[in-house]
């Protein structure tokens, strides 16, 4: 499943102090769908450079989380505003279980 993160409207809001690495936002990303009781497989993510978007919440900020979870889980991500993608790419910083 995919979730594409916007620049403010998303599941989970972290304040850094520093500018976090991709592990470290992929690591929380996943510590929060653990905490809604979500058990993830795998999860990935990946960064689009340069994406052009707009300045609205709900704008994409060009980071796409993907993961992999049994299908019991699938209906908890989509009340969380991710959906089903046949193909993950093989870019990008990987957590597995």
């Amino acid at each position: 499943m995919q979730y594409d993160e916007t620049k403010c409207d998303n599941p989970w809001q972290f304040n850094w102090f520093a500018k976090p690495t991709e592990e470290q936002i992929l690591g929380a990303v996943k510590s929060e769908l653990l905490g809604k009781e979500i058990n993830i497989l795998e999860i990935k993510s990946s960064f689009e450079e340069g994406l052009i978007s707009c300045e609205a919440c709900t704008c994409p900020n060009g980071r796409h989380f993907y993961v992999r979870v049994n299908k019991s889980e699938i209906t908890k991500l989509e009340e969380l505003k991710f959906y089903e993608v046949k193909e993950v790419p093989k870019v990008g910083v990987t957590d597995k279980k």
